[in-house]
């Protein structure tokens, strides 16, 4: 099964980095091009899996939503600075290819905390992180918290007024 790339091709990258030559003798080949953008597409489409997005039916299947046109910019992004070190080289765009970078990475942290951010999801979806807690089930109430609290001498406090343990 190929790789769900949201429509982000050499026209499309071109379209946001004009000064950026892809040819067959320029250090940027539509082979290379089209390497940097699947990686990048499949770095995001397993975070969206991960989400509870499927990209092929949840993402992919209408190219006019909200969530497909986040999925290509953030695929972009995800690419950029790859595309950037590749047309230029390395050394020369570093400072600018970080910023990029981390740019990427900070948006796509986002879209896993909360997929909804990126326009409508299936129900199903949930965001990557959870703590402990919600992996375990454990009940979220003060009093049970509290009850978990074992070592610190907190063990059974509460925020009532009337707790036996406040000081």
């Amino acid at each position: 099964m190929a790789v769900q790339v949201y429509g982000v091709d050499q026209t499309y990258v071109q379209s946001f980095l004009p000064q950026v030559a892809v040819d067959d003798d320029a250090p940027l080949t539509s082979t290379r091009l089209t390497q940097i953008i699947s990686a990048a597409a499949a770095e995001f489409n397993g975070l969206a899996r991960r989400a509870g997005i499927d990209p092929a039916t949840d993402i992919a299947a209408d190219t006019t939503t909200d969530l497909y046109a986040n999925a290509q910019r953030l695929v972009f992004e995800l690419a950029r600075p790859w595309i950037l070190s590749a047309a230029h080289g390395t050394i020369v765009v570093a400072a600018e290819v970080e910023v990029i970078r981390q740019r990427a990475l900070d948006t796509m942290l986002a879209f896993a905390a909360r997929p909804q951010a990126l326009g409508e999801v299936p129900a199903t979806a949930t965001p990557r992180f959870r703590s402990s807690t919600h992996a375990l089930g454990l009940d979220t109430t003060e009093y049970h918290r509290a009850n978990r609290r074992q070592f610190d001498g907190a063990r059974g406090r509460t925020s009532d007024p009337d707790d036996i343990y406040r000081n």
